[in-house]
C-alpha cells in the first residue's frame, strides 16, 4: 500500500504556470487545482503525460494532466515537447512514476514466495478433506467456481476500484481483507495435520453438532 501511495514529493508535479489551461486539457482542471500525476489521474477522464523514465531528480519535471482518449496519447508521445527538449514522453493512466519500483518487484516477490507453499495449494488440500465422500464431488466442483467467480470480480473491479482508491487503497483493502479471512480461517478451520479422513470427519461433525 505505502509503495503505491507515494506522498506527493515523490510523484511528478502537473504545470501550473499562467498559461496551465492550455496545457492541461483535462476537464477536471477546469474546476480544481491538479497538483501532480496522483491526482491528475484520480480523475476518470484524465492520464498523465510526463517524461518516458524517472529517476532521481527527474521526479519534480513538471508534466501535463490531458483528458483521456488517442488524440491525448498522439499529442503526448508523437508532438513535440511543449517545455523543451527533455526526452521521450509517455502517458500514465491507471500508476504514476515512483521511487519505489524495486521495492514494489522485491514485495511482489516475497508475496509470491509466501503464497506458492501457502494459499495457493493448501486450500485444495483441505477442501478434498472436509467433505463427506457422498458429497465430496459436488463440494469441490462448487468450491472451484466460487474460486474462479471470484478472481473474476476481482479482476473486474480492479480497475474501477484504482480509479476510486488509487492503487494504494486498494491493496490496503484487499490487504484488510485478507486479514479478516485469517481471523475466520483460524476460528473456524479445525486443524487437520495427521488426522485420517475418519478423524477429520469426526472433528467437523462435532463442529455442526455443537452448531445445531
Amino acid at each position: 500500500g505505502p509503495f503505491f501511495s507515494p506522498p506527493p514529493r515523490h510523484t511528478p508535479p502537473v504545470y501550473s504556470g499562467a498559461s496551465s489551461k492550455a496545457y492541461n486539457t483535462c476537464p477536471a482542471s477546469a474546476t480544481e487545482h491538479i497538483l501532480d500525476c496522483n491526482s491528475c489521474i484520480g480523475h476518470q477522464q484524465c492520464l498523465f503525460c510526463g517524461l518516458e523514465s524517472y529517476g532521481g531528480d527527474s521526479l519534480h519535471v513538471v508534466g501535463r494532466c490531458l483528458k483521456t482518449g488517442l488524440e491525448s496519447i498522439r499529442n503526448c508521445t508523437s508532438l513535440p515537447d511543449p517545455f523543451g527538449e527533455r526526452g521521450p514522453q509517455f502517458t500514465y493512466e491507471f500508476g504514476c512514476p515512483s521511487p519505489y519500483t524495486g521495492w514494489i518487484v522485491g514485495s511482489l516477490v516475497l508475496y509470491l514466495l509466501a503464497f506458492a507453499p501457502g494459499l495457493s495449494p493448501v486450500p485444495w488440500a483441505v477442501n478434498a478433506e472436509i467433505y463427506p465422500i457422498e458429497r465430496r464431488g459436488l463440494g469441490s466442483g462448487c468450491s472451484a467456481v466460487a474460486n474462479w467467480l471470484s478472481n473474476s470480480l476481482i479482476t473486474a473491479l480492479f480497475l474501477p476500484l484504482q480509479r476510486v482508491l488509487m492503487a494504494g487503497g486498494v491493496f490496503y483493502l484487499c490487504g484488510a481483507v485478507s486479514l479478516l479471512g485469517m481471523a475466520w480461517t483460524s476460528l473456524v478451520l479445525p486443524e487437520t495435520k495427521g488426522l485420517s479422513f475418519e478423524e477429520i470427519q469426526s472433528r467437523f461433525s462435532k463442529k455442526l453438532k455443537l452448531k445445531k
